[in-house]
């Protein structure tokens, strides 16, 4: 072949490929990595989630480098080093650390174009002692990823709220963050006509907001019935009510801190008189937050079952969507059960996916490929009572098949310019990728017309399709360019 006939098929091939261009986005590397911490309060040991879409085929043993900024510190002499998985498997060797790099040999095998996922759980990381935006990069072979920025603040909240019953009322322990430094009242003095006295005048008030079957234990609490770190506050808790005379209605209180509190310090806080009544059926739990942390942290919750108590519970394997997504790549099997109270008899369960025509509960249930919503409820007898417990549901996507590849044009042509045409097909497709001469053309239609320039008598091509759940089908081609 002669020089100009060369050129000329690189011409060709550069405007094919720019018209190509104007319809598929082309692929030669995505390198985004997305990072999640588990607290980004500066100064605290936090758990790092890292994750990102391969470029490359990443083997188990092979190396993955994660380089951290200079302002993060590494704990060196920690066991939890041993703790860091990738896409929950847990390392087989001890990772190594160099400056503000770690080192992990992959306990996997990765994919290309598959998610992986790096855990490094608290103990490990240290975030920085001032706020602002950071980055990481993630090195496997010879591929740099990039992260994008995420935020370490200045800002704190209450941590580790529990709440229990006690056989005279209720405790809330919980622990204040790094900005929870706590005062407590100072007494003025006042004079009114010849009359003086002192009073408290509060610094620092702690909040609770109690659930709804809480709320119904009590209607006010004295400043009697309360300790503090063992103190009673100086004042009575002001009191306010949310969604009153509604069945949310929830109660909410704010004490003057007795005794100065520390950030970082334990506090428990008991409160006489609120009951709970033996017939209650609902959810028992606190929010807490203070005046220096302002934002409400949940407890714990904890159920109480009156006599005429009724709850279907639906325990579904596997136990979390296998795909991506929130899909189900494996049909789950759902199984009803139901908790009663102690006065309840005979209890039938009704099942339906839409919402009609509910059938009796007898067996678990396998639940099909699709988008479906089980509804489910139970009816309990105690005596000559009926109880009914309202609907529950549950929602489930599954999608167990992979995409299904078809290539439609002849895999043969009598002339270098030859149109690829590719279909594909599947509900919940998301993208595919097809890959000519080395160049990864990402598609995300369900069908394609890819121009290709054919310089050899064979030109093999490769494709891959991927739906939302995370279910791959490949097709490996090749075109033939006759003499």
């Amino acid at each position: 072949m002669n020089r100009r006939d060369k050129m000329k098929k690189i011409v060709i091939f550069t405007l094919i490929l720019l018209f190509t261009l104007s319809f598929v986005k082309v692929s030669f590397a995505d390198n985004t990595v997305n990072v999640s911490l588990s607290d980004n309060y500066i100064g605290h040991s936090t758990t790092y989630d890292i994750a990102m879409f391969a470029n490359c085929d990443v083997g188990k043993g092979d190396t993955i480098s994660v380089t951290f900024d200079d302002s993060i510190p590494i704990f060196r002499n920690t066991y939890k080093i041993n703790d860091i998985k990738v896409n929950n498997a847990t390392v087989s060797e001890t990772p190594k650390l160099f400056g503000h790099r770690i080192d992990i040999i992959s306990p996997v095998d990765v994919e290309k174009d598959r998610k992986m996922e790096i855990v490094i759980p608290q103990g490990i990381l240290q975030n920085p002692s001032s706020p602002g935006y950071f980055t990481l990069t993630v090195k496997t072979g010879e591929n740099t990823y990039e992260s994008n920025y995420y935020h370490i603040t200045d800002k704190s909240t209450v941590k580790d709220v529990e709440f229990s019953e006690t056989s005279d009322g209720v405790e809330i322990d919980f622990r204040t963050g790094f900005n929870g430094n706590l005062q407590r009242y100072e007494m003025q003095t006042v004079s009114v006509k010849g009359f003086t006295f002192s009073r408290p005048i509060p610094k620092d008030f702690i909040f609770i907001r109690f659930s709804h079957t809480v709320s119904e234990g009590f209607v006010s609490v004295s400043k009697h019935d309360i300790t503090v770190n063992g103190t009673n506050p100086p004042l009575n808790p002001d009191v306010k009510t949310h969604f009153e005379d509604t069945d949310r209605e929830e109660k909410e209180i704010a004490i003057c801190i007795p005794k100065d509190i520390n950030a970082n310090s334990n506090v428990k806080i008991f409160i006489k008189g609120i009951s709970i009544q033996d017939n209650e059926t609902g959810i028992l739990y606190a929010k807490v937050w203070t005046s220096k942390e302002l934002t409400p942290v949940k407890s714990n919750d904890i159920i109480v079952k009156g006599e005429y108590f009724i709850k279907t519970s639906c325990s579904v394997m596997p136990d979390a969507p296998d795909g991506e997504n929130g899909f189900y790549k494996t049909s789950p099997k759902a199984t009803l059960s139901v908790d009663k109270g102690s006065a309840m008899g005979k209890v039938e369960t009704f099942y339906s996916f839409g919402g009609k025509n509910f059938t009796p509960y007898s067996a678990p249930l396998k639940i099909k490929d699709g988008s479906k919503i089980l509804y489910y409820y139970s009816v309990g007898y105690a005596e000559k009572r009926k109880v009914t417990e309202d609907i529950q549901n549950i929602g489930f996507l599954i999608d167990s098949i992979p995409p299904e590849i078809s290539v439609e044009s002849p895999l043969s042509s009598d002339t270098p310019i030859y149109d690829l045409n590719i279909s594909f097909a599947d509900e919940n497709f998301d993208y595919a990728v097809i890959t000519v001469y080395g160049i990864n053309f990402t598609i995300t239609d369900k069908s394609i017309d890819l121009p290709i320039y054919l310089f050899d008598k064979i030109t093999p091509f490769t494709v891959k399709a991927f739906d939302k759940a995370g279910n791959i089908s490949r097709y490996n081609g090749n075109i033939l360019l006759k003499e």
